[in-house]
């Protein structure tokens, strides 16, 4: 069993409203139509002819999906947000408790019972951790723990090497939760600059990892040409 497709949640949509008691209007939407001169006609017509300008998104509230269809009506585009009552994948690796996926994973059985399969899990990861770095509010501890770990795939002591602390801080304040306002945007702008490709931080961020799964090293420093270059390398590797 997949997720829907955007083609079939159209169909959905179409269908449903072709009964006018299957569409549901609340508070805000009615207030919104009347600011900009929508009847429920006009409504009805997007649902039925409408499409999606772009995929639906999972409600980080509810378990279902937000989908915006459109069309021109009268010679206005008018555009509509659908609520789908939809069992959206909750995704939660690492801890995160806000993250629902609208597709992008199949439900497999396994001899073991049932399994998961997530669809480029790398582009997955990289798109959590840059939502994560743009909310409004502090990242919570498990947040903070996922850009360190899946994002950045730092451990505790080495993202307290890259950031001038203890690992035993960074293991606190993902254990309560208490994320240091300095931290946090600290940790943002690193996983951004690094994911988008800034060279410098993306090698200091490597460095740490490959220092930190090296046990024994060593600096050699060549000179070439009047400059000299630092490298690490195994106590076992003989430079040529």
């Amino acid at each position: 069993m997949g997720s829907p497709s955007d083609r079939q949640l159209e169909r959905h949509i179409r269908q449903s409203a072709k009964d006018s008691t299957h569409v549901v209007y609340t508070t805000h939407a009615r207030t919104r139509m009347r600011q900009r001169h929508v009847n429920d006609s006009m409504v009805l017509e997007v649902l039925r002819l409408g499409s999606f300008p772009q995929p639906p998104e999972p409600d980080m509230k509810h378990p279902g999906l937000l989908c915006r269809m459109q069309r021109f009506v009268a010679g206005v585009q008018v555009a509509v947000v659908v609520y789908v009552e939809y069992p959206a994948y909750h995704y939660t690796d690492g801890g995160l408790r806000n993250v629902w996926l609208a597709n992008g994973y199949e439900i497999k059985k396994t001899p073991y019972g049932e399994g998961v399969a997530f669809h480029n899990l790398d582009g997955l990861t990289r798109s959590i951790c840059m939502a994560l770095t743009r909310k409004a509010s502090l990242l919570t501890g498990a947040e903070f723990r996922y850009i360190r770990s899946a994002g950045m795939l730092l451990s505790q002591p080495a993202l307290g090497k890259l950031i001038g602390i203890d690992g035993q801080s960074v293991a606190r304040w993902e254990k309560t939760s208490k994320v240091p306002r300095w931290a946090d945007k600290l940790v943002r702008l690193l996983y951004t600059a690094q994911a988008e490709g800034h060279e410098p931080i993306a090698k200091a961020v490597e460095r740490i990892n490959i220092v930190e799964r090296l046990v024994k090293q060593k600096i050699v420093v060549k000179e070439s040409r009047g400059q000299w270059r630092p490298s690490l390398q195994d106590e076992d590797v003989v430079p040529q």
